[in-house]
């Protein structure tokens, strides 16, 4: 994918990077995002404690977006979900919008990486 400029820059560390460029997402990746926007908690439930997984699509999105940086200005820049502190919302909705258009290109080569089997090939829909 071609670098996406960025309107106002991200500030990782001392540096201010311009542009990223972004790949196509992995089922690992979707895999540990999903893990990563899970939180266990506890419920009460008619006055009795239940354990119940809650999940949050806006830590699932935001964690597979960190996974899918190829690169800032051209360097490998380890991403952690603290550096988003330092993207503006406007660049923030820029990037998601570049990881859609990646997946929507997937999607036509063949099916998203949610609907792709092992193999990379689509799934059957019976």
């Amino acid at each position: 994918m071609q670098p996406i400029a960025l309107e106002d820059g991200w500030k990782v560390g001392d540096k201010i990077y311009k542009t990223v460029t972004l790949r196509e997402p992995t089922a690992l990746d979707v895999i540990e995002a999903n893990a990563a926007g899970e939180q266990i908690t506890v419920v009460t439930v008619n006055d009795k404690p239940e354990v119940v997984t809650a999940s949050s699509p806006t830590r699932t999105g935001t964690d597979l977006l960190r996974r899918c940086i190829r690169d800032l200005d051209g360097e490998e820049v380890p991403i952690k979900l603290d550096s988003f502190k330092g993207l503006s919302p406007r660049d923030f909705a820029k990037l998601n919008a570049g990881l859609d258009l990646i997946d929507q290109a997937a999607s036509a080569a063949g099916g998203s990486v949610e609907q792709r089997g092992r193999d990379g090939k689509p799934r059957r829909k019976d």
